[in-house]
């Protein structure tokens, strides 16, 4: 392996003449009799697919791929199984663009799914090759944009028919379980419109699991099972955002369902962080496709929202409640009114809070943005206070040697550059008369003592 690792860096630095060298290798090992030189000449060959021009490796490529599709299936050694299936992954993920389609496709596809149910090691390589060829090899798009078929339609029953099984597995042995998953998404993301029932019947059977394991979490016991239920979890929500992002119009039927699913598992006493940022994902995704019809959900879900916009020491909850922010305030525009306040109230303490991740207050400052946009002359009542809040964030500065506070500094702005379009949009001064300034600004208000004032430097908190 540390030579393999060596090998790799010299033809990424080297180039074409490595090559020659390499071939030479595999050529007289490729059928040794030792399955340790059967095992050396693929890794060796797989080491160097970065780094040499994929016209050089082109014909070495097309013309090693059959022997490496027959050895997964039968040579006689698990290692080199192994390092075969890593090699199709290598080939997938970097020089794809080599290799003819109409030739090898089907074969590689049916030598990968030949290879799944073996040792976890060799799953998790058939399913990133799986996932590299999908993802490659399928056009972009959603819904009615996405393209009517692709290459990889006609495999699509049969790779979601062997995944889904794996993926169902109890135990996540070398994250082949969380590969599979992963693998599912794929497909899941990329799928032509000639396959979007297929994905729709995936996301149901995801939607179904998940309310298996929600009626089994009172059996978990001890740090294992629960660790366990939320890697099922938060995988199951990464797949149903997948087919949400897809094809948006399938989640009307069965929106209702998956909100209560996630709010089962946001106020789980088992779930970890990463679930809850998961399940906003979500539920970001269902905000997206629904548009206006998603205010049904606003005031069920406002107290999950403003909880995780006040977990200011878990910034990555925080980050996640700060996006599904524009996620919804961009979908629901002016039903977001009720709510904006309350949210604005929030995202001025992420802002001041000495305790939260700095990385949380640019998406923070785009968030009052997106709100501005939504909410249009609802915005007029907190319009000092956030303009005072933008102006102290922008004259911010940093050391020049501080590469990291420069580059936060910068992000910082292009934020507030963001909140700006997005408040401006939203009042479309020219369209109206407002009575400005307010008579009574929303720092003003008595029921909101602790927004009077604001740190005398800003300075002082982009730092924590």
């Amino acid at each position: 392996m540390a030579a393999a690792s060596c090998l790799e860096l010299l033809a990424q630095n080297v180039g074409d003449p490595i090559v020659p060298t390499v071939v030479q290798f595999v050529e007289g090992n490729i059928r040794g009799v030792n399955w340790q030189q059967r095992e050396a000449a693929v890794m060796a060959f797989g080491s160097v697919l970065e780094g040499p021009d994929a016209t050089v490796l082109g014909p070495l490529v097309n013309q090693a791929l059959g022997t490496l599709i027959s050895m997964l299936g039968t040579d006689s050694s698990m290692a080199v199984q192994d390092t075969v299936a890593w090699t199709l992954s290598k080939i997938t993920e970097v020089v794809l663009e080599v290799i003819d389609p109409n030739v090898h496709l089907q074969s590689m596809v049916a030598a990968l799914l030949d290879g799944l149910p073996r040792s976890p090691r060799i799953c998790n390589s058939c399913c990133s090759a799986l996932g590299n060829l999908v993802t490659q090899l399928s056009g972009g798009g959603l819904g009615s944009d996405a393209p009517q078929t692709s290459m990889m339609s006609q495999s699509y029953p049969a790779v979601l028919t062997a995944l889904m099984p794996l993926s169902d597995k109890p135990t996540n042995e070398n994250n082949s379980r969380s590969a599979a998953y992963q693998t599912i998404s794929s497909f899941v993301a990329s799928a032509p419109q000639d396959m979007f029932q297929v994905v729709h019947e995936v996301a149901l059977e995801m939607i179904n699991r998940q309310e298996r394991y929600i009626a089994a979490q009172n059996q978990l016991v001890g740090a294992d099972d629960r660790q366990n239920w939320n890697n099922v979890q938060s995988s199951i929500c990464t797949v149903i955002q997948a087919a949400i992002n897809r094809n948006p119009q399938s989640i009307l039927p069965i929106s209702d369902r998956i909100m209560n699913n996630l709010a089962q598992i946001i106020q789980s006493p088992n779930r970890g962080a990463g679930v809850v940022e998961d399940a906003f994902a979500v539920v970001g995704e269902i905000a997206g496709g629904l548009e206006g019809g998603f205010a049904k959900y606003l005031e069920p879900f406002s107290g999950f929202l403003f909880a995780a916009l006040e977990a200011l020491e878990d910034s990555h909850v925080t980050q996640a409640g700060v996006y599904l922010v524009s996620d919804i305030s961009r979908s629901v525009n002016d039903a977001f009114a009720p709510y904006a306040e309350r949210t604005l109230q929030r995202i001025v303490n992420i802002l001041r809070s000495p305790v939260v991740s700095r990385e949380v207050k640019p998406s923070a400052i785009t968030a009052i943005g997106e709100i501005g946009m939504a909410i249009g002359s609802g915005f007029v009542p907190y319009l000092s206070l956030i303009m005072e809040i933008l102006s102290q964030a922008g004259a911010t500065t940093a050391d020049s040697n501080d590469i990291a506070m420069v580059e936060f500094v910068w992000t910082m702005r292009e934020s507030i550059v963001d909140a700006f379009i997005g408040i401006m949009n939203g009042l479309k001064i020219g369209d109206r008369k407002f009575d400005w300034p307010p008579r009574q600004t929303w720092a003003d208000q008595q029921h909101h003592p602790s927004y009077n004032t604001f740190p005398e430097s800003w300075a002082s908190y982009v730092h924590a």
